[in-house]
């Protein structure tokens, strides 16, 4: 799964993973600044404990090659046959400009593993309420989203 942080996308493709129970299950964050990468480290134990984050640096900041690069070790190492499955978290925006602006990482990634056999690439939209998309860019620490959701009911992830 790939990992920009701990947003809401980020959230919903957890639930997703988690649901579909696999034999592993893997974060990649590429880290291009030191402090938001141990940042989205601390997040990602205390909302994902049972999920592996691989954090990747890539002092170029070429992110879709490094993370191109980590799926392509994954599927040599994997036993033969065996299908990985690349899962994309997406923010869906009902604005023009919100769609420029928003996933352009995920399209760039979708298209660079596009060459690379026996993956499966699966993307996770996290659909942003009209009303809410400028406050899409902004980040919740994990426990305040967390005591949210349980006010509501809701599971923490």
């Amino acid at each position: 799964m790939a990992v920009g942080g701990t947003t809401q996308a980020a959230r919903r493709a957890l639930a997703y993973v988690r649901a579909t129970r696999p034999e592993r299950a893997v974060g990649v964050h590429i880290a291009v600044d030191e402090e938001y990468s141990r940042r989205v480290e601390e997040e990602w134990k205390e909302i994902a404990p049972d999920v592996e984050l691989e954090v990747l640096a890539s002092p170029l900041r070429s992110t879709v090659g490094r993370l191109v690069e980590f799926v392509r070790s994954e599927v040599a190492a994997a036993p033969s046959g065996t299908i990985v499955e690349v899962i994309i978290p997406e923010f869906q925006v009902s604005s023009l400009v919100g769609r420029i602006l928003h996933n352009q990482t995920g399209f760039a990634i979708k298209a660079a593993l596009a060459t690379v056999p026996d993956i499966a690439i699966t993307n996770v939209p996290w659909r942003v309420r009209p009303e809410l998309e400028a406050y899409v860019a902004t980040e919740i620490s994990p426990s305040e989203e967390a005591a949210r959701r349980r006010e509501k009911g809701e599971p923490p992830w």
